[in-house]
């Protein structure tokens, strides 16, 4: 294989990837969602779900080229490990939305 053709199949690997980490992308804010939902009702599992899949999501998204995604999802991360704001949490959440494309 040439080099311009093993870079070729290289991008065309990482872009399948890019797409499927995106297709399911909304499925995962949507848990996170409900993490904060359930931590919004002082629910102590629901603050850890939700730091724990904040910090998946993190880890992540900016490795996939969704940068605004993983900085948003830090911060809920470190709201959770500061003091479990709802107001803050729910904002974070909406701000995922729109990152996303949801207003």
């Amino acid at each position: 294989m040439t080099t311009d053709a093993a870079k070729a199949a290289a991008r065309d690997k990482l872009a399948a990837l890019r797409n499927g980490f995106a297709t399911r992308l909304r499925e995962r804010v949507s848990e996170l969602e409900d993490a904060v939902e359930a931590a919004c009702s002082r629910d102590d599992l629901g603050v850890h779900r939700t730091e724990s899949l904040a910090h998946q999501l993190a880890g992540t998204a900016g490795s996939y080229g969704f940068v605004e995604v993983g900085e948003l999802s830090a911060e809920l991360e470190a709201l959770c490990q500061a003091g479990f704001n709802p107001d803050v949490a729910r904002s974070l959440i909406e701000r995922l939305w729109t990152a996303l494309g949801r207003p």
